[in-house]
């Protein structure tokens, strides 16, 4: 009776012990995979530029196009692209040229947007940019903060800092446009912040090294007008734009 109560009592000991080891194993294992870093995916917010003068950076340049949203009467797609063609290639890239020594590959990020309205369509840019971030319109206060009848693009269309890449270091411009992609216009070159402040209204900030001078957009309007100017230190871009 004894022996059999003490080899229960080894048995019991043994499932514990694996019962531990497995437990050990899988935290360990969570744990490492939490080292690695955020793993919900965000679209990539930077794109190379292909120069064609440099054959160890000539990449195929693929396009893919995928449906994002309806606005009112629109078809919204985005345009993702492996790359961007420097000037010297644009005419090859618009006509979908494979290009040649591919010998790097990269994700795609937002190069356009494609807007398809009583069956007509057209692309937000002619040529491909990087699409930094953006708010398009919507018509209601569900789901967002502020809500806004247009579009809100913030733009890298050229490689600024030289280093082939088309990212928040380089300058970001700030455009807007009617909610089926109509009526672009361009209004800051290069911006630093930005912060819808109410309806159709919003404040943004450009900094030329030494002062921040921020500004206020009224839609309706369509007039821009100066808040203040600081002298001041800036660090860092922040742009609040999330569709």
């Amino acid at each position: 009776m004894e022996n059999r109560f003490i080899e229960t009592v080894k048995k019991i000991d043994a499932v514990l012990i694996l019962v531990a080891g497995v437990a050990v194993i899988i935290f360990l294992c969570i744990a490492a995979w939490d080292m690695l870093g955020d793993h919900t995916y965000e679209p990539p917010n930077q794109i190379v530029v292909v120069d064609s003068n440099d054959p160890e950076e000539v990449t195929e340049v693929k396009e893919t196009v995928t449906y994002l949203k309806s606005i009112k009467d629109t078809h919204v797609f985005e345009v993702s692209s492996t790359a961007i063609c420097s000037d010297d290639l644009v005419t090859e890239c618009a006509s979908g040229m494979s290009m040649k020594n591919s010998v790097k590959s990269y994700n795609s990020a937002v190069a356009n947007l494609l807007f398809v309205k009583d069956g007509a369509q057209k692309r937000l840019f002619d040529k491909n940019a990087l699409i930094y971030k953006y708010t398009l319109a919507h018509f209601d206060n569900e789901g967002y903060i502020m809500n806004c009848d247009f579009n809100v693009y913030a733009v890298v269309n050229q490689d600024t800092n030289g280093d082939k890449v088309l990212n928040g270091m380089d300058n970001v411009s700030l455009y807007v446009s009617s909610y089926d992609g109509t009526g672009l216009e361009m209004l800051s070159p290069s911006i630093y912040s930005f912060d819808f402040s109410a309806k159709n209204t919003f404040v943004y900030s450009e900094y030329d090294g030494t002062k921040q001078t921020f500004y206020r957009y009224e839609r309706e309007t369509g007039k821009k007008s100066i808040l203040t100017s600081v002298e001041q230190e800036v660090e860092e871009k922040s742009i609040a734009l999330y569709d």
